[in-house]
């Protein structure tokens, strides 16, 4: 997300900051960050309930 001096207004505006096209990006990130996650010493991942 770039910040810009126009998100304060989009957000007034529109209610969230996000382009049509940042939520995919998010998306397609999430597993590589949980495998980055899963290899952090320490940190134990619950499995979902």
């Amino acid at each position: 997300m770039q910040r810009t001096p126009e998100r304060p207004a989009q957000f007034d505006r529109d209610g969230y900051l996000f382009s049509p096209q940042e939520p995919q990006i998010l998306l397609e990130a999430v597993p590589s960050l949980c495998e980055r996650r899963a290899f952090i010493p320490g940190i134990a991942l619950k499995a979902a309930a």
